[in-house]
């Protein structure tokens, strides 16, 4: 919004509007376009001049002009143009009408007039000079006030930005010129402006420097004059895909941690273990426990170094989250590598099959893009950083992925490689549903009760029926079946002795069916007696 210049005082010019009562800062001419709350002008008033008047179409002025340089708002001319005369309505100039920029002229005030007309709309400065015997020089060029300069980005030299005026880029030499100061670090930068040639005034433009900002997924690198930082987001879906090494002296990891809950994680620089608040662990096997009765991840040692793109079981310290994440600076003087990766995958062997020499059947996983199954895995187990009671899971388990399963990147899942075939003895007949991390500092428990014996109540491993009992238990088409006494109470377990329904019967038969991502061997107990059925 442009501000009034019709203004008058007996005996006084008019000398602009200014936002403090001892008229000091700055001039304004217009409201600015950042204000947000009410603003209070104030009038400054000089010595009385010799005044003019700006017409246009009408008998009554548009804008008063003194004795020297003015600058006022004009409309884009479609049919009027601007007129300047006297304070007794007599129009500057005999001429024939005359466009803007117009670089000085010499004439009187009489009968006849010159009309000045303007292509666009915009601040123009008119300049008054009294040239004796009548004479006034006159020259109406644009004015630099309204200039405005785009948000820069930091590129670590010295920003010399494009100066645009009502929408005209202008050219410096020609139009302005220009000092800098404050121009190469972020923040904020301030641009003197001069016009020359067609363009009149001189104004200070602020103009902001930022970061700048590379998007590598769930990658952001920003850099400024302290140096680059990468922000890891882990609530992020998006691919992380560095194709070259990107040195920073900065990472900060956006992602929710509780203390001594263990998670997994996967990351593309090396650093000192002990900066991120908590350990991290290779897997050293994976196997079943003749004592527990249980599937095994067993953990390592804690490491003493992170390695780049190696997955890592990571058991927190503290708390974290993505307002309180975890931060790393390099040393003064050094910086972090972020090197380059496989933006789908990387894994580690987990230990070696069976003693030898060769590598296990087992994979830590690894991803630096989301990972989603399309349909359950035979093979390959999430881990669960968190209880999740409706479908039996707890914390700090790998758990089979089912259909529709998925994990965000920075992520680590289980893979088994081999054939199904060494698991088709009687300890261990099928591939898990859960396999239980044990670190270090941790002993399983052993599960009870105990798988039974093939001399109970057991005919096959697939319909489990006590005979002569006057309880029947049995599956099919993923459901088991109870026959016994309406309010007996009874449990299902799993192999590692997970309680996966604990009830008592509503009726004297009763089907049930387990969470969709049950499947394998499961035990029932039930008015004393053990039962062990294929869901």
């Amino acid at each position: 919004t442009v501000l009034p210049t019709m203004v008058f005082k007996n005996g006084a010019s008019f000398e602009g509007w200014y936002t403090t009562e001892d008229f000091t800062g700055d001039r304004y001419y217009s409201i600015p376009a950042t204000a947000t709350e009410d603003m209070t002008f104030y009038a400054k008033w000089g010595a009385e001049k010799t005044t003019f008047y700006l017409m246009q179409g009408s008998p009554e002025p548009v804008h008063i002009l003194y004795e020297g340089e003015n600058m006022v708002w004009l409309d884009k001319t479609t049919m009027d143009g601007y007129v300047i005369s006297d304070n007794s309505r007599n129009p500057w100039g005999s001429n024939s009408d005359i466009n803007v920029p117009y670089t000085g002229g010499e004439s009187t005030f009489g009968n006849g007039g010159r009309a000045f007309n303007v292509a666009q709309s915009g601040f123009y400065v008119f300049t008054l000079t009294d040239m004796g015997e009548g004479n006034w020089f006159v020259s109406v060029l644009r004015s630099v006030y309204n200039c405005t300069i785009a948000t820069q980005t930091y590129t670590g030299s010295a920003i010399e930005p494009e100066i645009v005026c009502d929408g005209i880029t202008l050219v410096k030499g020609t139009d302005y010129d220009v000092l800098y100061s404050d121009n190469t670090n972020v923040g904020t930068a301030t641009a003197k402006i001069t016009g020359i040639g067609n363009y009149s005034g001189t104004v200070d433009k602020p103009f902001t420097i930022s970061p700048k900002v590379t998007n590598l997924g769930a990658l952001t690198i920003t850099e400024d004059q302290n140096g680059a930082t990468a922000t890891f987001d882990a609530s992020s879906s998006a691919t992380i895909t560095i194709t070259e090494t990107i040195e920073v002296k900065t990472v900060i990891i956006k992602r929710a941690f509780t203390a001594e809950r263990p998670s997994t994680m996967i990351l593309p620089f090396q650093c000192d273990a002990s900066k991120f608040g908590g350990s991290f662990h290779t897997v050293s096997s994976v196997e079943y426990n003749e004592t527990t009765h249980q599937w095994e991840a067993k953990a390592s040692a804690a490491v003493a170094t992170m390695q780049a793109n190696t997955p890592y079981l990571f058991k927190p310290s503290q708390n974290t989250s993505a307002e309180s994440p975890i931060v790393i600076n390099a040393a003064e003087g050094e910086t972090i590598s972020l090197v380059a990766n496989n933006s789908e995958e990387s894994y580690t062997n987990v230990g070696k099959k069976d003693g030898s020499d060769e590598d296990s059947e087992w994979q830590l996983v690894g991803v630096y893009c989301k990972k989603t199954w399309m349909e359950d895995s035979k093979t390959e187990y999430g881990f669960s950083a968190v209880d999740v009671a409706e479908d039996g899971i707890v914390a700090g388990e790998f758990v089979r992925a089912g259909s529709g399963a998925w994990m965000n990147p920075m992520r680590c899942f289980l893979r088994y490689t081999g054939s199904d075939a060494r698991f088709m003895s009687k300890s261990a007949p099928i591939l898990p549903q859960t396999i239980r991390v044990i670190f270090p500092d941790e002993t399983a428990s052993v599960v009870d009760p105990t798988i039974p014996e093939p001399s109970s109540d057991i005919t096959t491993p697939v319909s489990e029926i006590a005979p002569n009992s006057g309880t029947r238990v049995w599956s099919y088409d993923k459901k088991i079946v109870i026959e016994s006494n309406a309010g007996d109470q009874y449990r299902i377990i799993d192999l590692s002795g997970r309680t996966l329904r604990e009830s008592s019967l509503a009726a004297d038969r009763e089907e049930i069916t387990l969470s969709s991502k049950t499947n394998g061997i499961v035990i029932v107990v039930i008015n004393g007696k053990t039962f062990k059925v294929n869901y």
